[in-house]
């Protein structure tokens, strides 16, 4: 049996400059901290990284696309919501 150790989830848009992620709002603060370090820490290292363009939020977590699928079965929620991963 393996465990999963590590998931990320990174996107880019012909709108938006660079690639960025959508992350989990983490219910601790060390969490949290992690969380948004990791994805500091890759905006250091790569020049194609926009760190100003990545979402923390509960609501994002949430919320709805524009056709009304919610979040709730994107990958990042879904293995959070399963494997309790941070």
């Amino acid at each position: 049996r393996t465990e999963l150790k590590f998931f990320v989830d990174l996107h880019a848009h012909a709108t938006k400059r660079g690639c960025f992620c959508y992350a989990n709002a983490l219910p601790t603060y060390q969490e949290m901290i992690e969380n948004m370090l990791y994805a500091r820490l890759i905006a250091i290292n790569s020049a194609h990284f926009d760190f100003g363009s990545c979402v923390f939020s509960e609501k994002a977590m949430e919320s709805k696309d524009r056709n009304g699928q919610s979040k709730e079965g994107s990958s990042r929620v879904g293995i959070y919501r399963a494997t309790d991963l941070v």
